[in-house]
Parts: structure tokens; C-alpha cells; sequence
């Protein structure tokens, strides 16, 4: 069980702003022209939709709030993604004054689409593994074949190939079922749309 752990944990659902916009910024520099500061920059994505989520989630578990990281009872997961959507939206806003529209409308999306685990949690553990591979893979091919780059689309299509694999390892691991992970799926293919067509 040693891959399908350690996929997990390179992959972890907060990961994926730094992928999208570490491929953006230098597979594929030109779909996001004039960007000074770029390391920079995605030090600070991320710190904002990485190490902070993850210091925070540690500190709940060190403190007795969620028995487990992995959160696998639905029931820890409702303060964790309610903390975690406020921090994305919070630090899209802090976005929207410095950078492009496709950074900070890209943040926003992914804020929303945790809201929408939120929601959905109260009913049905999704994987959130499975959004966040899904979507963001699906969002970097769909934007390759948007502005006709083909470096783009071959990144997009590598990554949807490795969700599928994490997908694989979540259900292997029992950390999700074959159900759960598909839900996770679904969802990642239509946030990826979603915000997409975002204006």
C-alpha cells in the first residue's frame, strides 16, 4: 500500500493552485503575458492554498478537533473544507488586487467548488481527491484547447491520466468507495467547466 499512500499524499487535494499555475506560468507563459514575479508569486499561492490549509488541518488534529488528517468520518470534515473555503475566498480576494483575472477568477472557483463540498457533505462523502485531480487536470486541457496550445493540452491529458491513478489508489486504500470517488469525479469534471466559462 506504500504507492497508493504515497500518491496520495504528493496529490493531496490542496496541491493542485500550485500545479495549475507552476504549469501556467512555465510550460505556458504565454497564455499569462506581462507576469513579473512569478516565483514569487507561486510562493505565495502556495502558501495561501497549501502550507496554511495544511498547518491548519494539523492544528485541528493536534488539538483534539478531528480524530485524523485523512478525515475519513464525514463528521471531521465539516469544520476543515468550512475554514478551509473561508481561507480560499479570502486569499482569492487578496488576489483580485495584484494579479490577472485567470489567477484570482481561478481561486474564486476553486473556493466555490468547496463550498459546494460543503454542502454536499451534509448528505454524501465525496472524495476530495477526485475533484481536485479531475478538475484542475480537466481545467488545463479544456484551457489548452481554449487557446490552441498543444504544451498545454499534453500536461492536461498526463494529469488526468495520474488522477485516474489517484483515484484508483483512493478507492485501494478504502479510503473511499468506488461511489464516493465517482461523485468526486463528476464533480471535478463540471467544476472544471464551471470555471472555465467563468467570465
Amino acid at each position: 500500500m506504500l504507492f497508493p499512500k504515497l500518491i496520495s499524499y504528493i496529490l493531496n487535494p490542496f496541491i493542485w493552485p500550485t500545479i495549475i499555475f507552476s504549469v501556467l506560468f512555465w510550460i505556458t507563459p504565454e497564455l499569462v503575458p506581462g507576469m513579473a514575479n512569478k516565483h514569487i508569486l507561486i510562493l505565495l499561492i502556495c502558501s495561501g492554498s497549501f502550507l496554511v490549509p495544511l498547518f491548519m488541518i494539523l492544528t485541528l488534529r493536534n488539538s483534539g478537533v478531528i480524530s485524523s488528517i485523512e478525515m475519513r468520518d464525514r463528521k471531521d470534515r465539516y469544520l476543515p473544507i468550512l475554514l478551509t473555503t473561508i481561507l480560499y475566498f479570502g486569499f482569492s480576494w487578496m488576489l483580485s488586487q495584484k494579479t490577472p483575472q485567470i489567477i484570482y477568477w481561478t481561486i474564486y472557483g476553486i473556493s466555490a467548488v468547496l463550498f459546494l463540498i460543503l454542502i454536499l457533505n451534509f448528505f454524501v462523502k465525496i472524495s476530495a481527491h477526485a475533484v481536485a485531480a479531475t478538475g484542475s487536470s480537466l481545467f488545463m486541457t479544456l484551457m489548452g484547447i481554449q487557446n490552441q496550445n498543444p504544451k498545454l493540452i499534453a500536461v492536461g491529458i498526463v494529469f488526468l491520466v495520474l488522477s485516474g491513478v489517484l483515484s484508483w489508489a483512493r478507492v485501494s486504500l478504502k479510503a473511499h468507495s468506488l461511489k464516493e470517488v465517482w461523485f468526486g469525479i463528476s464533480l471535478g469534471l463540471i467544476s472544471a467547466f464551471g470555471i472555465l466559462l467563468m467570465p
